[in-house]
């Protein structure tokens, strides 16, 4: 048999040496699985915390899409407002220069009755001059007036959906 007597400090020291290496390795698969469980729940952390921010942040844009939604049919029915009083306007309008054509003719039969009188027939018509000249600024304020009003109903439109979406 082998005597191990002159080797027993030899075996006591690598017994001690293996078990001082079995702690260590045990002690760093311990620290190694405890690292990886915090790591795994700070990553699962994140991971809730950003869904729940993208839930967030889509539920936020429906939100802005129905405010979006509610100015565009506000601002429809605005638009289809102006454009009924502009057909109004148009209305008025037409009477307007209706009522320009006639003063313009009453004018007309008036200097031709003078001229008939003996007095000379005038070379130019004033009142029809000033009648055409009155219809030509009736359409162009029409023109103007619509679009300028257009323009505001939209302008407006915009900047309540730029407040709603920014919470101004």
């Amino acid at each position: 048999m082998i005597d191990l007597k002159p080797y027993a400090l030899l075996i006591k020291i690598a017994a001690a040496a293996l078990a001082v290496a079995a702690a260590i390795w045990w002690w760093n698969n311990h620290n190694a699985s405890q690292q990886q469980i915090g790591y795994d729940r700070a990553i699962g952390e994140v991971k809730e915390e950003q869904a729940r921010i993208a839930e967030e942040k889509r539920l936020q844009e429906i939100e802005d899409q129905k405010l979006a939604d509610q100015e565009a049919k506000r601002a429809q029915e605005n638009l289809t407002e102006i454009e009924r009083q502009l057909v109004a306007a148009r209305a008025d309008t037409d009477r307007m220069r209706s009522l320009y054509r006639q003063a313009a003719e009453r004018g007309r039969q008036a200097t031709s009755c003078v001229a008939g009188a003996g007095e000379g027939k005038p070379g130019s018509d004033p009142i029809g001059v000033l009648a055409e000249l009155l219809e030509r600024a009736d359409a162009r304020a029409e023109e103007v007036a619509g679009y300028a009003d257009r323009l505001r109903a939209a302008g407006e439109s915009c900047e309540r959906i730029y407040d709603g979406v920014t919470r101004q």
